[in-house]
């Protein structure tokens, strides 16, 4: 049985992803081929045939598919930390006090 993981992570080293990303990608895509490679070999391919195409579809043509749906994908946000107590109430028990109202107005509405 062909060792999928080490060609897919040869083609997705140009995308420098980070290692545990990498890793994931690699892990379902080689995933994919495996179940692929199974289907061929069940439809009558030979074993070489059955690899030659399996690999086909994660070939260097559908790396720009890839890469697209990756640039999307992995777009970083920048998310500000969430500090409590921070925001626009300052004062704790002002916060609690709209809290306790806004709950009493939505239990009025829905008893």
């Amino acid at each position: 049985m062909p060792e999928w993981k080490l060609e897919i992570a040869r083609r997705l080293a140009s995308f420098k992803l980070a290692p545990a990303r990498e890793a994931e990608i690699v892990e379902e895509l080689s995933q994919h081929v495996e179940d692929r490679y199974h289907e061929l070999l069940a439809g009558g391919a030979t074993a070489e045939e059955a690899r030659r195409l399996a690999l086909q579809e994660v070939s260097d043509s559908s790396a720009e598919d890839l890469t697209r749906g990756l640039r999307r994908v992995e777009q970083e946000a920048i998310q500000e930390p969430i500090v409590p107590g921070g925001g626009v109430a300052t004062n704790v028990l002002g916060s609690i006090w709209q809290d306790v109202r806004y709950s009493l107005r939505m239990l009025a509405k829905n008893p």
